[in-house]
C-alpha cells in the first residue's frame, strides 16, 4: 500500500517480482478507509502503479469497493 501511495513504481515492482506469497494477498489488503493498494494507485493518479497491480491482481479487484462504496476505477 504505501509503494502504491507513495507513487514508487519502482518499489511496486520489485515487490510484485519478488515471489515472496504474501506480497501477492497484501494486493487484497485494505487500509481503515476499506481501500486496496489499487485504490490508493488510483486516487494517486498513477496509472504505471494500476497497470502493474491490475496485471498482478485477480480481475475481481477491479469491482471491489472501498468502505463509501468507491470501486478503485
Amino acid at each position: 500500500m504505501c509503494a502504491a501511495r507513495n507513487r514508487s513504481l519502482s518499489a511496486v515492482k520489485i515487490l510484485l517480482n519478488s515471489g515472496i506469497e504474501a506480497v501477492g494477498a497484501s494486493l487484497t489488503m485494505r487500509d481503515a478507509s476499506g481501500a486496496m493498494p489499487l485504490h490508493a494507485a488510483v486516487s494517486a493518479c498513477f496509472p504505471k502503479i494500476c497497470q502493474a497491480l491490475i496485471t498482478a491482481s485477480n480481475k475481481d479487484i477491479l469491482h471491489t469497493e472501498n468502505r463509501i462504496g468507491e470501486t478503485p476505477l
